[in-house]
């Protein structure tokens, strides 16, 4: 299993690894939860692991990029309660970033995308 996305939020440690979401808390050396994408992939699976994925932490989310041989998947988690994964857009997403305000940015093809948050 190769960890492909690492994220701080609240003190925890978020990490992506194949079709899976760890939160790690150091405090107490334990992962507290494991969030499964829905998704049926593997590191195997992968074309290149090193862009197999990333999260990025936007207005209360982490938002999930997960890339693997088929298809590109943007999925959200609650940050105050994480108990599950949300999937929010399939195919062409890729490479997450957030700016200052918390907008979110990612690669569709060959452009850049600010993806439109739904209203809450």
């Amino acid at each position: 299993m190769a960890i492909t996305a690492l994220l701080t939020v609240k003190r925890q440690i978020w990490m992506l690894a194949e079709d899976t979401v760890f939160i790690y808390d150091p405090d107490t050396d334990k992962i507290v939860n494991k969030l499964p994408l829905g998704a049926k992939f593997t590191y195997a699976d992968w074309q290149i692991a090193w862009n197999a994925g990333s999260m990025v932490e936007s207005n209360g989310y982490v938002y999930i990029y997960a890339n693997d041989t088929k298809t590109t998947n943007l999925y959200r988690v609650n940050i105050s309660k994480p108990e599950s994964v949300e999937l929010i857009r399939k195919g062409e997403s890729g490479m997450l970033k957030v700016d200052a305000d918390g907008n979110i940015y990612m690669v569709n093809e060959e452009e850049i995308v600010k993806y439109n948050m739904p209203l809450q």
